[in-house]
């Protein structure tokens, strides 16, 4: 039998939230309600996101409708349209995971790549849906914590706090010329992610990935069969681990669990 909403809000403000406040307040973490509306935050959330700014400028609720030029260029510190429509797409894609979360009742992992007072870091984010005792989901939980993404943090904070050239290597400078396309797949490949995770965070299909990693840059490295490992492995010696190309400098989520990749 279906709890009445009644009985949902007893448990959420009586049985969860009182639970949060006493064992998560050193985490990094905060509990939603099924409309994405934010129930209640850690200290420790509030300490690293300045918490009372976010929740002033989002009227304590994480919709859509919230995610306006405004509200994004107080939050992150970006004002350019480019950044801007990079930030957008990427909390519209957070949302569709809570969504997911709340849908299928099932965990959700990401690294989330959004800048917040015009500094870029990368979070390992996990979305956790809440049940009641009877088995019914009553709310979402989130965690998070800095991680270290492939070196992509010391790249964004020079392009932000000098004024550089593009990060990409010049032509001349490149052991084996690569078109912009090209460099980033490789990148992001040397750097550990999966074709489907670097389709994903170029916004390509898998298949036009691995096309594109097979036909074109495999025979630029003397690789003929399709050895993606032993393209690494040569990527690596000559150093295309050491360069993110400019385009990569960017707001993006990452979504570590594969069956909700094609989701998104």
């Amino acid at each position: 039998m279906a709890l009445s909403e009644r009985e949902k809000y007893d448990y959420v403000h009586n049985v969860l939230i009182k639970k949060f406040q006493l064992t998560q307040n050193s985490n990094c973490s905060a509990l939603f309600d099924l409309d994405g509306s934010l129930l209640v935050v850690s200290d420790e959330t509030r300490r690293q996101f300045g918490i009372e700014n976010i929740l002033t400028v989002l009227n304590k609720s994480f919709h859509l409708s919230n995610v306006t030029d405004e509200n994004i260029a107080i939050l992150t510190g970006f004002s350019d349209q480019v950044n801007i429509e990079a930030i957008r797409a990427a909390c519209e894609k957070m949302i569709k995971l809570q969504q997911i979360v709340v849908s299928r009742k099932v965990p959700v992992s990401f690294i989330s790549l959004i800048p917040r007072g015009n500094i870029f870091s990368s979070r390992l984010v996990s979305y956790i849906p809440i049940f009641h005792d009877s088995g019914e989901l009553v709310a979402l939980q989130t965690y998070s914590s800095y991680c270290n993404l492939f070196g992509i943090t010391e790249y964004l904070t020079i392009l932000q706090e000098k004024d550089l050239e593009s990060v990409t290597i010049k032509a001349y400078d490149l052991p084996i010329k690569l078109t912009p396309r090209q460099h980033e797949i490789l990148f992001l490949l040397v750097r550990g992610l999966s074709q489907r995770q670097a389709a994903d965070v170029l916004n390509i299909s898998r298949g036009n990935l691995a096309k594109i990693t097979v036909e074109s840059i495999c025979p630029k490295f003397e690789i003929f069969d399709a050895d993606t490992g032993e393209l690494i492995d040569r990527a690596i010696k000559l150093g295309y681990h050491k360069y993110i190309p400019q385009s990569l400098c960017r707001a993006s989520i990452i979504v570590l669990d594969n069956d909700i990749i094609d989701a998104c």
